[in-house]
């Protein structure tokens, strides 16, 4: 999901409210009385949206009337935005939501959604004036995708005053609290003790379901966003990194005994054998092939003819299939803390090596220790730190005092210290974001060469391509950056998102420019031979753009127009010998992004070696990962199919090797799991 994206789902996911009329006061009692006081319009309950590092995001304000109506008021700044939204939520007497109705102010840009469901499974969904749709919801979802936070709180407080801390919905179907581990915080001479649980049961977005209740069932806490973020009282504000550590923990024996339930890792090490073998240098496959892999190394790769199992190794008959290297998307994102789904789903596909280039520096190392140790089920995650002008910098580990002081990249002090923090976390990348101020842009670059690590980016504001290119950076983020100072910013228009939204306004304001463009002028020329020269790669995330991801409101006349030109722009870059790397930017299946690649004209030969040893290479590690061979390390995908004949095969992935370790039942990695373990 991208940022703008993110905006968009936090402002509706967060948007709600509680309002009965004057002839449902009765319920209403009712529904308060056995679900627990709410606030009253005397004591107001005022959150804070913190980040993981300290930083205030959010603020929401609850409050309700005599007649039962909760109200809210939410302010903030996300992406560079301001967001302001309100909203309804309509409760029954058991607790239940049953209608819900937002607006949300972004800008100049007022957005509204309402759903209606009946006990028949009926949604009436309308977008503003212009659209209304009845959709049959046979889950019975008590929770629409744009409304989560807020409504899992009410439930969650009503869900623990019920007996058996169980609410049943409309279809019959029961909704739990599961306790997960109780924590306690201080504040000053204060105290509480915390429980956290999990929502379960059918009609939940499970991406909402964890709630902080304290010792009376009150609610206290739940992250919003990606996990990585927290509500929590004002005046408990500094508990927001407590509670989210906590919270990951809680989810590590669940995620430990998935990883040891769906892991195959024979001592004296596996032999697959009747494999078409792939070279993806060569581009071209060798059947009735044998790999022995032992521990996470591959020791021989020879014949079927040529080969003997040693004593004791286990046997996997391939069938046929295509044995070829792990996956990589060179610009992914990861699961919350306390959740392992995305990254199983990820090993489903096939991909075994992830690069993270928004990395935080408490959170994301967890997560990879975890996976390396086999802890959690995930790809291999290569982790960079972002430098960026508007948003709160990565080192969550500092005091909450200086992370209020210094909290943004806006000085080279800031720089360094952020950079310096990163390298001693083992981090290989730094991102410069396109809204760091241009001062700092060679501070930036050069301590991070310094240090070691390797510079990429996006299209700085008041920077020319060439002008970053010179100043060294490595690799270029998204396809659309190196083009953005080619397509003039001047109007008023164009500036007033530049600065709101960044690179993406070129879409948005300035597609029939950017699709006009000229990729063989002069100047464009040039540019490109000097990236050949000098080997600094483009990221492709073409199914981040419009038509594919994107809904926010803009003129679409250009939009193809715009994709086309940039799937064009890749070509070029190909051709002329400057790495184009396949990346998702976690918008889509790395499938997907192959096939949108292909539709530009890659051969199925070229995607292949791009999406295995060209991204190894692209980062340094070629000499362990990206083929097969022996002594390297063993990330291996079986592929019922040919992809050099069909791309598309590459969707039958049948079984998944990383470092050496196998899941030779993939649906078993797509299975949905529950994050937390209840406490017994």
């Amino acid at each position: 999901m991208t940022q703008s994206s993110l905006v968009y789902l936090l402002a509706s996911a967060l948007a709600v409210t509680v309002a009965l009329g004057e002839d449902s006061r009765p319920a209403f009692r009712e529904r308060a009385e056995s679900c627990g006081p709410l606030p009253s319009a005397g004591d107001t309950l005022v959150l804070k949206g913190m980040a993981a590092n300290g930083r205030e995001l959010l603020a929401l304000r609850i409050w309700s009337d005599r007649v039962g109506r909760l109200s809210y008021v939410q302010t903030g700044r996300m992406d560079s935005a301001d967001v302001r939204s309100a909203g309804t939520v309509w409760l029954d007497q058991a607790g239940l939501p049953v209608r819900y109705s937002r607006r949300d102010v972004e800008g100049s840009d007022i957005l509204t959604d309402s759903v209606e469901r009946t006990e028949s499974g009926v949604m009436t969904v309308r977008n503003g004036a212009r659209t209304t749709a009845n959709i049959v919801d046979p889950a019975g979802a008590l929770i629409p995708d744009r409304w989560g936070a807020v409504t899992v709180m009410l439930l969650a407080q009503c869900a623990w005053h019920q007996p058996g801390r169980a609410i049943r919905t409309y279809r019959g179907d029961t909704i739990r609290l599961r306790e997960a581990l109780t924590v306690r915080v201080r504040r000053d001479t204060a105290s509480k003790t915390l429980t956290l649980f999990q929502l379960t049961g059918r009609g939940l977005n499970s991406y909402y379901t964890k709630v902080w209740l304290d010792e009376q069932g009150q609610f206290f806490a739940t992250r919003f966003l990606d996990g990585a973020d927290i509500f929590v009282p004002a005046a408990w504000r500094n508990s927001a990194m407590e509670l989210l550590i906590a919270g990951g923990r809680a989810a590590e024996p669940q995620m430990k005994s998935t990883a040891d339930a769906v892991a195959s890792r024979p001592t004296r090490g596996i032999v697959i054998t009747n494999a078409r073998v792939l070279d993806v240098e060569r581009g071209r496959t060798t059947p009735r092939m044998s790999v022995f892999v032992q521990g996470s190394v591959i020791r021989k790769v020879s014949p079927d003819s040529e080969f003997s199992a040693p004593s004791g190794s286990t046997l996997l008959d391939a069938k046929g299939a295509t044995l070829m290297p792990g996956l990589w998307d060179l610009d992914d994102k990861e699961d919350p803390i306390d959740s392992d789904g995305r990254g199983r789903r990820r090993l489903s596909e096939g991909v075994t090596t992830v690069r993270m280039l928004f990395a935080d520096t408490v959170f994301s190392p967890m997560t990879a220790r975890r996976i390396d140790d086999g802890a959690q089920l995930g790809p291999r995650m290569i982790l960079g730190c972002s430098l960026d002008g508007w948003y709160p910098d990565t080192v969550a580990s500092a005091s909450p005092q200086r992370r209020r002081a210094g909290g943004q990249v806006r000085r080279t002090a800031d720089v360094d210290r952020v950079v310096n923090r990163c390298a001693g976390l083992g981090m290989r990348w730094i991102m410069l974001s396109d809204n760091l101020p241009r001062a700092l842009t060679g501070p930036a670059i050069e301590r991070a060469h310094r240090l070691g690590l390797r510079v990429t980016g996006e299209q700085l504001r008041g920077r020319s391509t060439s002008d970053l290119v010179a100043a060294g950076y490595d690799q270029f983020e998204h396809l659309l950056q190196p083009l953005s100072s080619f397509v003039s910013s001047d109007r008023d228009s164009v500036a007033w998102l530049l600065h709101r939204r960044g690179g993406i306004t070129t879409f948005w304001v300035n597609g029939a420019e950017l699709a006009r463009l000229d990729l063989h002028s002069p100047t464009m020329r040039q540019l490109i031979a000097t990236m050949a020269q000098k080997q600094i790669g483009v990221t492709t995330t073409l199914c981040v753009y419009p038509p594919i991801n994107r809904g926010q409101p803009h003129d679409t006349t250009w939009d193809r127009a715009a994709q086309a030109k940039l799937q064009e722009f890749a070509i070029v870059l190909h051709r002329a010998g400057v790495p184009v790397l396949v990346a998702t930017d976690g918008a889509c299946a790395l499938q997907t992004e192959l096939a949108l690649l292909s539709a530009a004209g890659f051969t199925n030969s070229e995607l292949l070696s791009m999406a295995t040893i060209g991204a190894s290479r692209a980062v340094g590690q070629e000499r362990d990962f990206g083929s097969i061979a022996v002594g390297k390390r063993a990330d291996l995908v079986l592929i019922d199919g040919d992809p050099l004949a069909n791309l598309s095969s590459l969707k039958n992935v049948t079984a998944v090797m990383k470092d050496g370790i196998l899941y030779s039942n993939v649906d078993s990695l797509r299975a949905d799991r529950p994050f937390l373990l209840p406490r017994r």
